[in-house]
């Protein structure tokens, strides 16, 4: 069960209902006209009520509530004043709105207070009320209750449409990482390929390195390859904000992608493992999508930085209801060498720090005996 959210128009029944709440006013003010209340005590029921019909459509939850009320009200005060305007369309109405929108229980509390003061109106004034007993109460209130499941009805068949739309809206996500993921394997695989055999050729063969113009080709595919990882991340980004907070789990998305970058680099003849412990309940949002691209930042680092003979690398992400982290480690080279030179972009380790250390969190990282090591913790609120 869930508690009231007050609905602005927008779906068909929100328009139904600003339809019928306009029709009821019309009729209590027609009632009013032709039956005006005689006391100070009708009066401000038949206000009230008219008011309470009239903010139905707005205020959700407080105007149900007040119909209910004040029609339980002018039932207690029935030998007072019984004209002015008729409540029973209106307190359907607000019997619909309960059923869709309140708390079960709410419900039932609201039609066992208008049966309970119909009853009592109606031993104590039988002439103004016009109910029969037992079996008019009895009729009366299966009516209130038919009522109430028509509400119950249109919440389902809402929920029904807010799943539907949900998982749309997943598969959509799930799709775009999936394309960018394929992205990533296919086409980045290939470029560190070029940037691999351009290495092979600088180290094998210096002369022929610069002759046949492999520098060339080396710093284009390096271009290439920062600017694809730049695309992936933007698509990473777009697909975790297609609507509020209905995003893939962030768990699902960081074992989608340390999936493929672990495929991608055993392809490449790298050792080594990643190991996701924990749960949490966060989905795609900004904070999880800088978790996402440090994860892919570490992984290319990896190829750029070292040599597939030789190299293990460890990675371990512990999820936690209030922070992510990741501890990852690999063998380095000694000395200023490098397998592959990096394209020099702005998605270095210096600026995903600064980034993480913007949202609350920490980043570490140090040469130790021959080892890199890479500490983060990412805090989710």
């Amino acid at each position: 069960m869930r508690r009231w959210r007050d609905r602005g128009p927008g779906s068909t029944a929100d328009w139904v209902i600003v339809c019928l709440a306009m029709a009821v006013l019309c009729l209590a003010i027609a009632d009013w006209v032709i039956n005006p209340p005689r006391t100070w005590f009708g009066m401000l029921c038949s206000l009230g009520y008219c008011l309470a019909v009239a903010l139905l459509p707005c205020c959700g939850f407080k105007a149900a509530w007040a119909v209910v009320v004040l029609v339980s009200v002018g039932n207690l005060g029935a030998g007072l004043d019984s004209s002015g305007p008729n409540s029973t369309w209106g307190l359907l109405l607000a019997i619909v709105a309960l059923g869709r929108n309140a708390r079960y229980w709410e419900g039932v509390v609201a039609i066992a207070s208008v049966v309970a003061t119909v009853t009592v109106a109606t031993i104590r004034f039988p002439d103004a009320m016009g109910f029969s007993v037992p079996d008019g109460i009895v009729n009366f209130a299966i009516g209130l209750f038919a009522t109430y499941l028509v509400g119950v009805a249109v919440r389902r068949s809402d929920d029904k449409r807010k799943r539907d739309e949900t998982e749309r809206l997943l598969a959509r996500t799930r799709r775009d990482i999936a394309t960018a993921s394929y992205f990533h394997d296919a086409v980045s695989g290939r470029l560190t390929h070029i940037l691999v055999a351009a290495e092979k050729v600088r180290r094998e063969h210096p002369d022929e390195y610069d002759r046949m113009g492999w520098r060339e080709v080396e710093r284009e595919a390096s271009d290439a390859l920062h600017e694809l990882h730049r695309a992936i991340d933007a698509m990473n980004r777009e697909s975790s904000s297609v609507d509020d907070g209905l995003s893939l789990p962030l768990a699902d998305a960081i074992e989608s992608v340390t999936a493929a970058c672990d495929k991608r680099l055993k392809e490449l003849g790298y050792t080594g493992d990643t190991q996701i412990r924990g749960v949490c309940a966060a989905v795609l949002d900004e904070r999880a999508d800088e978790i996402i691209a440090l994860l892919r930042e570490l992984y290319i680092n990896i190829e750029r930085h070292c040599e597939p003979s030789g190299t293990t690398y460890r990675m371990r992400i512990g999820l936690r209801p209030e922070a992510v982290t990741i501890t990852q480690s690999n063998d380095c080279p000694r000395g200023p060498s490098r397998w592959v030179s990096p394209p020099a972009s702005g998605s270095g380790l210096r600026l995903h720090r600064a980034r993480i250390e913007s949202f609350g969190g920490e980043m570490r990282t140090n040469r130790d005996d021959g080892q890199w090591h890479v500490f983060c913790r990412m805090p989710l609120a």
